[in-house]
Parts: structure tokens; sequence; C-alpha cells
């Protein structure tokens, strides 16, 4: 198409694009411009200078198919809506919310009510009204943000409990409500039977027939609040505000259209406060004929202004782009606590057995263990007594551990592994890794446990071991679902390709020394070569090693000014960014504490993102300084020399 486009980001009313942008580049960088701007309006304009006077919804239907993605099936919407005939195709446009002129349309999450959401929303004008009309835009990080800081018990609830939608539905469309549409069209059926048929394959669905053929439906338990894997914030995702303000008619009382998992109220005032921080929130501007705005659903949601006259704006909803490779997800903040890039690590923990049981309380689900930190059997108690109590329940969680030095061999292997699970009290690992490429003198498990560096003579003793023939045994794990991933830890990159070149199976997750010290830029490319998750212990630098002697104080990240200047602007600690940092490199860092108040200060790092700019101010902080080195710790303390590393 000949045509290009004047973008502005809505978000940003300081920002706008400085010369406007080709067709062909703008669908070939959707995506991206609304990860970042979340929604743009475009203006098309022909010869790079006059506005396009003819533009049609045929010329509109081409850029959304242009675009290149996964075609969304409409299904589960309360709105009627009339489909627009293009020649392109069938159920592409079709008009946005057909609700009476006199009626608000409140801000919502499209679908959100259901589990079927689109990930994009486009609108086209195609004749703005006399007054008002406006669609109105929320950024719902900044709604997740406001709910975080002021009502946290309420964030708890909604994370915990989930929500539930009560609407009645007529047997056909009503076009007076804005929440009008029968459930024929809704449910794509005829009859009664039909529809109760449909329902009763729906798990958790709750229907009543009511009389004149109308029916209520209360939908199954679905989460309110939700992890975003491409932004890697938690997002404030549902229809609860729509709900609450909206679903208003003859049949339908807004004030009981919503409520908790457990069928119990949600607070009104709550409701009200967070209606009013939107509105005063909001980004508004004018339909002008040919606008076109394009909206990730995921993180931003839309309203509609009352108007007068004839307004035409035609809606498209669309999946993610079809050349995407891995999805990232939407994940329910409800029992899905494990999908969360945060591990909690029992490297030199005492009181394991509490400190274990805490983090999982405060909501901690993945757990970094390991043979060689000795305490095992106390992490394990404390697992158990989280599940017995009801906290988790085994699936819930996500437990690593790690086969140590002295089990090597082929035939020690499976002794490692067994020795791990009965001290965690499991009956399987989500993830096993080989702790560090150093094959060393087998100790009996009865003589010495955990074996730790030395042998029974208190002497470092290398051992030859092919590390191909110790991964064949790690894939007998994988295979036999004793362990449901396998990995492997301080491997450098040529160890990494000489596993993958030999292997059936390749390692799911590689573990290693990551912080803006050490950012490793070639060991994540490899990693993201071979799909493989990368895991950041020590994510904070020399904090954990400044008490071993292995590291100085003047090389605490947290202390570096900036780290500080950066914690300040976000009004965040260091800690916190430089947990953020890693989530954002797309890697799991390891984090722990014995303290409450710290386990939670942790995992308060999902309501901000650290700018692209100060993502390379720390960045540059790299100085290739490895605090983990067993080429120095072994020389020192066993006085075996060992490098693992260049």
């Amino acid at each position: 198409m000949n045509v290009y486009y004047k973008i502005k980001p809505l978000f940003d009313n300081s920002v706008e694009f400085a010369n406007p942008i080709s067709h062909d580049e703008f669908i070939k960088n959707m995506p991206k411009l609304l990860k970042y701007h979340k929604a743009l309006h475009l203006r098309p304009i022909q010869n790079n200078e006059n506005i396009l006077s003819n533009f049609t919804e045929e010329n509109y239907c081409q850029i959304v198919l242009d675009c290149k993605l996964k075609k969304f099936n409409y299904f589960g919407g309360a709105a009627p809506r009339t489909k627009i005939n293009v020649p392109q195709g069938e159920d592409l446009i079709f008009t946005a919310n057909e609700a009476p002129a006199d009626q608000l349309i409140p801000f919502h999450h499209e679908l959100a009510q259901s589990k079927n959401t689109p990930s994009y929303v486009s609108f086209y004008c195609k004749k703005s009204p006399e007054t008002g009309g406006e669609t109105p835009l929320m950024d719902s990080s900044l709604v997740y943000r406001y709910i975080h800081k002021k009502y946290p018990e309420f964030e708890m609830k909604l994370k915990s409990l989930g929500v539930r939608y009560i609407r009645i539905l007529p047997s056909e469309n009503d076009l007076s409500s804005p929440l009008g549409r029968g459930w024929k069209s809704t449910y794509e059926v005829e009859t009664k039977k039909e529809l109760e048929e449909k329902l009763s394959k729906m798990i958790g669905i709750e229907y009543l027939w009511l009389d004149k053929g109308n029916i209520s439906i209360k939908s199954e338990v679905l989460p309110a609040i939700f992890y975003n894997e491409e932004t890697k914030e938690h997002i404030f995702f549902n229809s609860l505000i729509a709900a609450f303000n909206g679903w208003q008619d003859k049949r339908n009382n807004r004030l009981k259209s919503i409520c908790y998992g457990d069928n119990s109220e949600i607070e009104n005032d709550i409701l009200k406060d967070i209606t009013n921080f939107m509105e005063n929130n909001k980004v508004c501007w004018k339909w002008m004929e040919g606008d076109i705005i394009w909206i990730d659903n995921r993180q931003a949601m839309h309203s509609r202004n009352t108007f007068t006259g004839d307004r035409k704006v035609y809606a498209s909803l669309w999946n993610r782009p079809i050349n995407e490779s891995n999805e990232p997800k939407m994940i329910g903040c409800r029992n899905n606590l494990v999908n969360m890039p945060l591990s909690f690590g029992l490297w030199k923990v005492k009181n394991a057995k509490e400190v274990t049981y805490n983090a999982i309380k405060q909501g901690y689900r993945k757990l970094d263990c390991a043979c060689d930190y000795g305490n095992e059997k106390e992490v394990g108690e404390g697992i158990k007594q989280a599940i017995d109590e009801g906290i988790c329940k085994r699936e819930d969680l996500h437990i690593t551990s790690k086969l140590w030095n002295t089990f090597h061999k082929p035939e020690h292997v499976m002794l490692g592994f067994k020795k791990t699970l009965s001290d965690l009290k499991l009956d399987y690992l989500d993830l096993y890794l080989i702790h560090f490429p150093i094959s060393l003198e087998y100790v009996p498990i009865d003589k010495k446990y955990p074996p730790e560096w030395v042998n029974l003579d208190n002497i470092m003793i290398l051992q030859k071991q092919d590390l191909s023939e110790t991964w064949k045994e790690m894939e007998n794990l994988y295979t036999s679902k004793l362990a449901r991933q396998i990995g492997v830890s301080n491997f450098s990159s040529s160890l990494l390709r000489q596993i993958v070149n030999c292997c059936k199976i390749a390692p799911h997750a590689n573990q290693i020394e990551l912080h803006p010290y050490l950012t490793q830029q070639n060991m994540l490319k490899l990693c993201r070569e071979y799909n493989m998750e990368v895991i950041a212990y020590s994510p904070l630098g020399a904090k954990s090693y400044i008490e071993l002697n292995m590291a100085n104080e003047f090389q605490d990240l947290c202390n570096h000014k900036t780290i500080n200047n950066i914690a300040l602007h976000y009004s965040k600690t260091p800690v916190q960014i430089l947990l953020r940092w890693a989530i954002q490199r797309n890697t799991i860092p390891i984090c722990k504490s014995s303290s409450i108040k710290h386990m939670n200060e942790n995992m308060d790092i999902f309501d901000f993102s650290i700018t692209e700019t100060d993502m390379i101010l720390i960045n540059k902080l790299n100085k290739n300084l490895r605090f983990n080195d067993p080429g120095k710790f072994c020389l020192e303390a066993f006085k075996t020399f060992c490098p693992i590393y260049d």
C-alpha cells in the first residue's frame, strides 16, 4: 500500500514520531511499537504529507491483514456488534459497541470477563460524531501500581480468590442496552437445549433460567491480576470496573454483577476509588475520519464516551503475530505463582525449615536447593509443612537441586539424585542440574554427606570423567520422569556446546553467576540460540561473598552510585533494581533472605519497568568480574588448581 502514517503514542502527549513512517515499516514493527507504547494513533496520509481523503474500511481491513497476526475468534462478548462486509472476507471487522449514544461504556480490557481474550484491538473511524464519542484509554499498569500501593489487602484477595462475573442475557439481542447481546448470539446456539449442552462443557460455569427466556450466567473463577511475560510486569487485567459501572439495564444490576471467586462481595468503595483514579488519569482525544488506533489489549483498557450525531467506528480483534515462535503468555496470578521469574535460594541459609516455610507462605514458588548446601532435609521439612497446611500443593512448586561433583560417574548419578529426593521428601524434582563441570573423587554417602570439596582424607582429588557420560544419566532421570527438566550450572560456552552436540536431550536450563559486574552477554545469546532458560545466581554481585572473604565491601553493587541513583528515581531499593534488571534480561534471578520483610521487598518488583536508557547504564557497569571462581578459591582453600573459565 502506498500509504504513510503520522504516528503518535497515546500515553505520552510529549512524544510524536518526527517523520511519517511507511506502511511497510509500520507492519514490520507493529508488535514492538505496541509493546513499548501500549497504544498508537495512526493518521493515514499519502505522498508523505496530504491526508488520505478516500480511505475506506477496505483499506483499513488490508492494513490489519498486512500485519500478519493470528486470527481471533470472537466469542462471549456482551456488546451487540454488526459484521462489516469487505472483499477480504468475513469476521475481519465489525462495528464497535452499538450501545445507545447516551450511554457511557466504562473502561475494560476486551473480553477480559472470559478466557478468550485478543492480544490486539484496533479501531477505525469511518465517520466522526458531532460531539463526544471519544475512545478514552487507560494504562493498566498504572491501575495496578495504584492498587498495589493503596490497597494491598484487596490485591491479595484478587490474586488468591480470583473473581466471577454474573450477567443476565435475553434470548435475542437488545440494542437498547450496552450489554444487550443475547445468549443465542453470544454462544452461537438457537435453542435452550443447545445452550445447556454448551454450558455443561464449560467447567465452573453456573446458570439459571429466568422468565421471558432470560438466563443468568455466572462465570467460572477467573484471575483479576495477571503477569505479562512480555513486559515482565503485573497487570490489572479484568472487567471489574466495566461490570461495576456499566453492567446495568432492565435485567442486570451492576452492583450484583461481580464477586470474588468464593462468591463473597467485592468492596464497592474500593471500586469507586479505582474508577475515580482511572477517570483522573485517562487519555482522551477527538476522532477524525480516517483515524486508526492500535491497542495492546494486554496493557491498556479502552472505553467510549457518550456522543451526539452519527458515529461509525469499526473494530478488529487479533492475536499475536503469525511468525512468533515463543508467544509470551498472560499468566493469571491465582495459584500460578510458580511461573513468576524469581527464585528463592537456600545457599548459606540457616534455620532452613523455617525460612523455606516462610518463603512459600510469602508467595515464593521456585526454590533453589543443592546437595552441597547441606540443608536439604530442613528444606524438605519446610516444604512439607507448607503443603500440609494447605498453603500450596506440590504441583504449585518448582524445586531445583543439583548433582554434586563427587557423583559424576554414571553409576553414582542416581545415588546422588535419590539422596536429594529423599532429603527433600519429594517424588520428583522440577529441575536437576550438574552443579559444576568439576569431577571429584567419589565419597560414600554413609561416610560423609554432603561430600563437599575434599575426600575423607581432607584432600581435593580431581577425577577423570567424561561429562557426556554423566549427561546420559541425567537424560535417564528425565525420561523416567524423576526430573521434569535437566540442566547445567557454571558451564562455559564451550562446555555447553559439547553437551549440546553429543546429547539426545539438550539442557533445559543453565544456572550461572550473573550481575552488572558480570553481564555475560555472549552466554545469554548462546542460551537463547539453544532455547535454554538462564537462571542468575548472585544477582546482587559481591553481597554473598563478602563474609566469605571472596569479595570486598567496595565491590557491593548495592552501594554503587549508578544503582542508587536509579533506585531513587524509581522509588525502589538497590536490591529491587538489581533483581528487576535481571528479570528484564529474560533471566530468573535467585534471591534469598531470612527476613520476611526482605522476602516481600524482593518480590515487590513487578509493578515497574526499568527504561531502556537505564538498562544500558547498568549494563555499562560490566567488568567481567566473577566472585564464584573455582580456579581461584580451589587453589587458595584446597591447594588444587582447577580453572573452569579462561
